[in-house]
């Protein structure tokens, strides 16, 4: 950070004793914003306040939003939780309707995040989310398009309070961001940013349908419905085989599972298996153009989401190690509810790498191609599996290439016992449009952010840094 040196009273004004708050780039886009006549967000908006701790409630009907749900194209369905309408009705303020802004307000990496709410579903916001209800609706997109660029970005990162990673936003703070007004741009950022919300949904549409499809064919509700009992033994000799001493590994369940995979022609994965591909630690990350670094939070059921990858120089890099193509499988070896999960490197002119948080595998395509071995490994019965064999507690879970090479991965087979290619195909095909139609979102939002930064004048990379 440069040095930087206020007055008095422009520090008492503010309010803000951070010295980071004050940081020159933070003034480069508070300039260049007041010379388009920008306005506070507050300016636009009704009321602002933080959401609720709610009483969870299994058989809820209200979706409950949280941190991991917001992203900046949709309001996801990961790790998803329900009260009920009596709770939602009990706790007015935490109401989400049709229209309203949701912004996360704490924690490193996800702070920030906002999405216009489209749906005509009413939501539940817990304790980590900001609900910004609008003036007029209609500037929902609009305003979603510009706070989600690097421009809404930086000011959310300038204002965050605390330390260490217990960061956060206040209403307050949100509400302070300029927004320029951009009377002859907007109704096109508004439009890219629906159409890009509509290539999401697009996608998630398709890879549920693929999924249903593959857990169908295995019978999985019967697996599932199979009793299992809580208590359970297993022998010396089993354990020394499997080298596992955790009882979580011998639960019937997952038994079951294995078993019933087996009996299906179910093959384990290093099997399918051609090559590894060990991740690499860069030294450090760069603001210039470099290679492409995917880490965990980039894979995704649908896809790796080139656009959010950091980025290094092939200085920092550890010569060709964690080097990727397109058309390898990479599966996420750490992390609460990213463990385990898997997805194809897409088309790209990039050079690109996987960090040590990800490997990297070719597969032998003449047995099934990896879009499938990727749907399967996300699917119920992929990631219970992946439960299964990970090690570590707590926050620290992993998994090591020798459990993913453990995994079984279902296939499919013909009445004369052969593979069933053309029913994999059509399914690696979904996955394949799933995939296309984020990387079609993305590419909207890149669009949107260099328009922005015209219009404002300031680089991305400024905002970015």
């Amino acid at each position: 950070m440069s040095h930087v040196s206020r007055k008095f009273s422009a520090v008492e004004f503010e309010g803000r004793w951070d010295p980071e708050f004050y940081d020159k780039r933070y003034g480069i886009i508070k300039d260049a914003l007041l010379a388009t006549g920008a306005e506070p967000l507050s300016a636009f908006v009704a009321q602002a306040n933080r959401g609720t701790g709610p009483r969870y409630d299994a058989s809820g009907s209200v979706r409950v939003i949280n941190s991991v749900n917001v992203r900046s194209l949709e309001l996801s369905d990961e790790r998803q939780s329900y009260v009920s309408a009596a709770e939602l009705r009990a706790n007015p303020t935490a109401a989400v309707h049709p229209g309203d802004l949701v912004v996360t307000s704490t924690g490193i990496g996800t702070l920030g995040r906002t999405f216009c709410s489209v749906s005509k579903e009413t939501f539940f916001a817990d304790g980590h989310i900001t609900v910004v209800r609008l003036k007029d609706k209609r500037m929902g997109a609009y305003l979603s398009a510009f706070l989600q660029s690097p421009l809404g970005r930086a000011q959310f990162v300038q204002r965050r309070r605390g330390s260490s990673r217990q960061v956060e936003l206040y209403p307050e703070d949100i509400v302070s961001v300029l927004v320029p007004k951009l009377p002859n741009d907007r109704e096109w950022l508004a439009t890219e940013w629906l159409a890009a919300v509509k290539e999401i949904a697009r996608a998630n549409s398709i890879y549920p349908e693929a999924e249903k499809r593959v857990l169908d064919e295995l019978e999985w509700e019967k697996i599932e419905a199979a009793h299992s009992s809580n208590h359970f033994k297993s022998t010396f000799s089993v354990a020394q085989v499997a080298n596992r001493w955790d009882a979580e590994f011998y639960a019937p369940r997952v038994s079951k599972l294995d078993d019933a995979l087996a009996s299906r022609g179910a093959l384990r994965f290093h099997e399918l298996e051609k090559s590894y591909v060990k991740g690499v630690q860069p030294e450090m990350y760069t603001q210039e153009p470099g290679i492409t670094v995917i880490k965990s939070k980039d894979v995704l059921k649908g896809g790796i989401n080139l656009g959010s990858c950091d980025r290094a120089l092939t200085k920092h890099l550890d010569g060709d190690q964690g080097r990727v193509e397109p058309g390898m499988l990479v599966v996420n070896m750490t992390g609460v509810g990213t463990l385990g999960r898997a997805a194809v490197v897409p088309p790209s002119e990039q050079s690109l790498v996987v960090s040590v948080d990800v490997s990297a595998w070719r597969i032998k395509n003449e047995f099934v191609p990896a879009e499938y071995i990727a749907l399967f490994l996300n699917s119920a019965a992929g990631m219970t599996q992946t439960l299964r064999y990970q090690t570590g507690s707590s926050g620290q879970l992993h998994l090591y290439p020798e459990h993913i090479r453990n995994l079984r991965v279902f296939v499919k087979q013909t009445a004369s016992g052969e593979v069933d290619r053309h029913w994999h195909l059509n399914l690696a095909r979904d996955v394949r449009r799933a995939a296309s139609a984020r990387l079609a979102a993305n590419a909207r939002l890149v669009e949107i952010d260099k328009r922005l930064a015209t219009i404002v004048g300031v680089s991305p990379r400024i905002a970015r840094e």
